[in-house]
């Protein structure tokens, strides 16, 4: 590490001349960035300094004193380390201005509920702050903006983002630090080709239907039956077939070899920087917010760490709002292995004292603080530190509070967009309300790594109108997810066209109670219920796929098939109790091309069989089996009767099967009416003159809560109607309108006029008046009997009495002040009305011969 020795070369020769280095002109900060080709620094350059607060441009007397004990303790620093690299403690901000950087960090809660858990802030900031590599990977930064800075760019480095984050993440009462080590190549650069895009969370499963209550005896699953024999018989001839001289081992299951894992993994080993790569990121120690381990916040990916199994090669110092720590147990450790003890002064030297801890140095010189016993040679160093201890208090925050507009944080990302590319994949993330069909993010998994044919397709949406959530394309199938509250209480919908088709659906919001309908287009459909409303729990029906298509559907319908629960019984008064095996239907089947009904009862207690019944359509031989020989036998006047009501039966299950078809051919039909709405207004969208105000896509739903983007405050405001005639106050009190241009009236009339105008504004006035008077003489009178009644029943009334008069008298009094105040408030606007009105109509043209004499 020579080139980093070079950093500490000299570091206490030019101690006399530092004051005049810190204290940069801005016109020579300016100067000095103002070419460069550092997108941070371009930025910095452009910032205008007297705009900005003035801790931003000055420094206070406590924070020059924490300077001044800065550069002490870098002195002694690398006259004790030569080795190491200089601590990161001082930078100058976006104003030219030195910084101690634990000042720089700002704990701010923000006033989002969506950045309150530390997952949460850590997809925020790697979403909505755009990530760029060092200028120089094994080098430190030179400046470090303040963290509303970052926020206000939307850009920066990995320090800018760690700083962001953990200021957030102690904002919300997380025991949060700032972490300076060292990462491989693929985190420094960005670089997610070998990240597999993470699974798809699997979808909520549907409503189990109903479930039989367990017995006492339940049938086991079947056992894989295997003969001993023949698998021993197979083990020799594969041995005599092998070679003798060779060792016959267990198959070992084939493992697929990741060859861009091996590449990348390759590359990491060739990369000449390896273990140097400077980069910055977030520890999350636990104990607070009811954190159970030790984390790692990668803040550029939003990526969570064991801090046990990170990928991090080492640390050297961390920090947080109160102090700044250097790793003493070694920068080449890697950080799974670290210790994070920062009690222990042999393992983690503090900056600054605590009063809690034991001094850092083991003495009473500042050796200790600066280099400690765990350098091993504070008492060789003796003559460096017996100057004066100096005492450095933290200083205060000198950023201010960090702020994201509201629009700004509902957009996630830098401009509303953002793409991120996977190995075989791509991640495209859109702000809310940018796109007319609510897309906010969209990954595309590929077949191949050069990402040439798309293996599957997920859709993300949001606020849209039909409730659809989530789009799932993986070839020829296709899945929709919904949010409850769409009209037909679909939920899930998945078909491959021509092929199969599922709806699921929440049933409490069906009146039949039905989970789900699957069907195989032209051979089956059948229907799942949940049985609470009815002991129906399923039904299929089956066609007959040799006939020829018919607009009738009960033309091809070759079976029928339903499905019961247990049937439950009893009389008003007692419990329910299950109705008798023997009467209690369990699969009713229709077979419409052999003409048969056949019934199949449920299992009684303790039995292996069940009864069941087959009537013929043509009412003959009528075949019984009746399991319990001491059951009564149905006599035929009842097997008629019930042969009766299974015709019915089957009459109304080709209605209901129809009626649930008319209602799948609706869903169908809406889905397509709305895709193909949603097109058009993308086209009409994509042709649209971008204008200032807020766009507010047509099928996309606001929130009331969401006033800037509510469609009253976005709606266009009309056009101006120049030919309209204004509202004329005067009009209806004349004999003949009149315009303003016109001649004026006579003295007379606009005497008459006048009188008739005022009168009538006087007469609505006071008939107000009236109806608050006469509300107050209400709330008056109400009240004086309820207090002449309390008087009355005072003795006999109990404390619920009481309490009930109390609240309405309480309420009443409220009423009272309320009219009483109306009544006030309108008096006194009257009175203003009339003269306005008054005076108004002396300064009318039209009745300017009210001031002429006769």
């Amino acid at each position: 590490m020579a080139d980093e020795d070079t950093d500490f070369e000299g570091a206490g020769e030019d101690e006399d001349n530092m004051d005049e280095e810190d204290v940069a002109s801005p016109m020579q900060f300016m100067e000095e960035f103002a070419d460069t080709p550092n997108s941070k620094l371009l930025r910095i350059s452009e910032v205008q300094l007297m705009e900005q607060p003035e801790s931003y441009r000055t420094n206070t007397p406590k924070e020059e004193l924490m300077l001044e004990y800065i550069r002490k303790y870098e002195m002694h620093f690398a006259n004790l380390h030569p080795k190491r690299r200089k601590p990161m403690l001082a930078l100058r901000n976006e104003c030219g201005m030195k910084k101690f950087i634990c000042a720089t960090l700002r704990p701010t809660q923000m006033p989002y509920q969506d950045v309150y858990d530390y997952n949460k802030c850590a997809k925020f900031v790697a979403d909505f702050i755009r990530y760029e590599p060092l200028e120089l990977a094994s080098q430190l930064p030179s400046h470090m903006p303040s963290p509303s800075a970052t926020l206000g760019w939307q850009a920066g480095d990995c320090f800018d983002m760690a700083m962001v984050l953990c200021s957030m993440l102690l904002g919300v009462g997380y025991d949060a630090y700032v972490v300076c080590g060292y990462a491989p190549a693929k985190i420094t650069r960005y670089d997610q080709t070998s990240t597999s895009i993470k699974a798809e969370p699997p979808p909520p499963p549907p409503e189990p239907p109903y479930k039989p209550p367990d017995t006492k005896y339940t049938i086991g699953p079947r056992k894989v039956l295997a003969s001993n024999f023949l698998t021993q018989k197979a083990q020799r001839e594969a041995a005599a077939a092998a070679p003798k001289d060779a060792k016959v081992a267990p198959a070992a299951p084939a493992v697929p070899i990741d060859l861009e894992a091996l590449a990348a993994a390759e590359a990491e080993e060739l990369d000449d920087l390896r273990g140097r790569r400077v980069h910055a990121w977030v520890l999350l120690l636990p104990g607070k917010r009811m954190l159970e381990q030790m984390l790692f916040v990668e803040p550029s990916t939003g990526e969570l760490y064991r801090a046990d199994s990170s990928p991090f090669y080492g640390i050297e110092t961390l920090w947080n709002a109160s102090n700044y720590w250097v790793n003493m147990q070694g920068p080449s450790v890697p950080a799974a292995k670290l210790s994070f003890e920062l009690a222990d002064a042999s393992k983690w030297e503090g900056l600054l004292y605590d009063s809690t801890m034991a001094s850092m140095g083991g003495g009473e010189d500042e050796g200790g603080d600066e280099g400690g016993d765990g350098a091993g040679g504070a008492e060789e160093h003796d003559e460096v530190v017996d100057e004066s201890k100096v005492l450095a208090e933290m200083p205060p925050s000198w950023v201010t509070r960090l702020h994201v507009p509201q629009d700004l944080f509902e957009s996630g990302c830098p401009q509303g967009r953002k793409s991120t590319t996977f190995k075989k994949g791509l991640v495209q993330k859109f702000a809310p309300y940018s796109r007319e069909d609510g897309l906010v993010e969209m990954n595309t998994l590929y077949e191949d790594a050069e990402r040439t044919s798309v293996a599957e397709l997920r859709q993300h949406f949001a606020n849209r109108q039909d409730h659809l959530y989530k789009r799932i394309v993986a070839g020829e199938e296709t899945r929709e997810y919904f949010e409850p509250g769409r009209k037909g209480a679909l939920r899930e919908h998945t078909w491959i066209e021509g092929q199969r088709r599922v709806m699921h659906f929440y049933s409490a919001a069906k009146l039949g109670g039905l989970v789900s309908r699957y069907e195989e287009t032209g051979k089956k459909t059948w229907y799942v219920f949940d049985g609470t409303r009815d002991p129906l729990i399923y039904r299929s029906v089956s066609y007959d796929q040799e006939a020829e298509p018919s607009e009738a559907p009960d033309k091809n319908i070759r079976k029928m098939a339903e499905k019961f629960r247990r049937s439950r019984a009893g009389t008003f008064g007692a419990p329910e109790t299950e109705v008798d095996a023997e009467e209690d239907v369990a699969k009713r089947t229709f077979e419409l091309s052999a003409g048969l009904i056949k019934l199949k009862y449920h299992y009684g207690k303790d039995r292996v069989t069940a009864s069941s019944r087959t009537y013929n359509k043509d009412g003959s031989n009528h075949h019984v089996v009746q399991v319990n020989s001491f059951s009564k036998p149905p006599t035929e006047a009842q097997l008629l009767d019930e042969f009766t009501k299974l015709q019915v039966a089957e009459r109304e299950c080709i209605n209901e099967i129809k009626d649930y078809d008319r209602q799948t051919k609706e869903i169908l039909k809406k889905r397509a009416a709305e895709e193909a709405d949603i097109e058009e207004a993308e086209e009409a969208a994509a042709h649209m003159t971008k204008s200032g105000k807020m766009h507010v896509p047509q099928f996309l739903v606001v929130s009331v809560f969401d006033t800037s983007r509510s469609r009253i405050n976005t709606m266009e405001p009309p056009e101006e109607d120049l030919d309209a005639v204004p509202h004329d106050y005067l009009t209806p009190f004349l004999e003949e309108p009149i315009g303003i241009h016109d001649d004026p009236l006579p003295r007379e009339a606009a005497l008459q006029a006048r009188e008739a105008c005022l009168r009538s504004l006087k007469e609505r006035l006071v008939e107000r008046a009236n109806i608050v008077q006469s509300r107050l003489d209400d709330e008056n009178a109400m009240l004086s009997k309820k207090q002449a009644a309390f008087q009355r029943n005072r003795d006999h009334m109990d404390a619920a009495d009481e309490a009930e008069y109390e609240r309405y008298c309480q309420e009443a009094m409220f009423r009272i002040q309320i009219l009483e105040q109306r009544l006030d408030r309108h008096t006194e606007l009257s009175l203003q009305t009339y003269a306005e009105m008054d005076a108004r109509l002396r300064d009318d043209p039209r009745l300017k011969n009210l001031n002429s004499s006769r």
